[in-house]
């Protein structure tokens, strides 16, 4: 199941007064919220959902840059039926918990997403996180004052690598002549844009470090080999291979760049159900707010269950 969203980014100040901007800021810039988008999705949804970001086709105009970029949200076979409920999130959701534009929120739920609880904190992460009821979190700042947050924002706040993936998606306001960066919704009514200034800029970047330096703090990395059984393939950019390690469905980059050189000089066809044997890595990490974020990297392609394969890539050849 496919379902998509589209929503934009518009840069304002002197440098994209004429309505272009330096091509490896727009790369740099557009790579980094894909990032965020698909860190976020992995968050929230672990392995029932896969989100893609590309870019449209839009007008630009004199006196700001803009583009827009849309969302696909493929939610797995064995959670499609879910949709709407059991946590699972749709590309609209997800962008909105992102704070990628603002919608009308419940009197005492702060408006904004995750962007405007970032700007909210004003360089300072909170003193105490606990969520209540219905969904929502009340969050208590250093010097008293509270504010009720979605459990999402929460839950992404949480994890050290998404105020991190943010801090990356605005660094071009790092650069002189660059004011500020909108958000906004792309196709439908009810959606204001959310704008980060410098000054925001500065304050999510300290939040950050904070996060990044504890979470270094309480990383636990492990390594061990082991037989999985593919599930579903990527070869090309961010995503991961999906796997079954005893019963349960997990995610992993394949890091073997030799296993996958093989893999595309002898344009071999993988089949759900085939075996791998790896050597894995786990890098669980552990934060304040009592929740951990598990990432699996495959080190090394060790052996493949299938004997037709094997030959084709190799393995029964010394290395």
């Amino acid at each position: 199941m496919h379902e998509k969203t589209a929503f934009g980014f518009k840069v304002r100040g002197d440098e994209v007064r004429d309505g272009t901007i330096q091509v490896e800021d727009f790369a740099a810039t557009a790579s980094a919220i894909g990032t965020l988008v698909q860190e976020a999705n992995r968050t929230l949804h672990g392995d029932r959902a896969m989100a893609s970001v590309r870019i449209r086709a839009d007008s630009f105009y004199a006196g700001s840059f803009k583009t827009t970029l849309e969302v696909v949200l493929a939610i797995a076979d064995h959670a499609g039926r879910f949709i709407g409920n059991e946590g699972l999130r749709t590309s609209e959701e997800l962008l909105e918990a992102l704070g990628l534009w603002s919608k009308a929120a419940p009197a005492s739920v702060l408006a904004g997403g995750l962007m405007g609880f970032l700007k909210w904190l004003r360089g300072k992460p909170p003193k105490e996180m606990i969520t209540i009821r219905g969904g929502v979190a009340k969050v208590i700042a250093h010097d008293g004052a509270t504010v009720h947050i979605d459990q999402s924002v929460k839950t992404l706040f949480s994890d050290p690598a998404i105020p991190q993936s943010v801090s990356e998606a605005i660094k071009i306001l790092e650069r002189h002549g660059i004011d500020s960066l909108e958000f906004f919704g792309a196709d439908k009514q009810g959606r204001r844009a959310v704008r980060i200034t410098k000054g925001d800029r500065e304050n999510i970047e300290r939040i950050a470090k904070e996060r990044d330096r504890h979470s270094q703090q309480e990383r636990h990395v492990r390594k061990y080999e082991t037989w999985l059984r593919v599930v579903s393939i990527t070869f090309e950019g961010r995503f991961m291979w999906q796997f079954k390690e005893d019963g349960k469905l997990i995610r992993a980059h394949i890091e073997d760049q030799n296993f996958l050189n093989r893999v595309q000089r002898g344009r071999v066809e993988f089949r759900s159900g085939m075996s791998l044997k790896v050597l894995v890595k786990t890098v669980t990490t552990r934060t304040n707010f009592k929740s951990s974020r598990t990432r699996r990297s495959i080190l090394k392609v060790l052996d493949v269950e299938d004997r037709t394969i094997r030959r084709q890539l190799g393995f029964d050849e010394p290395m």
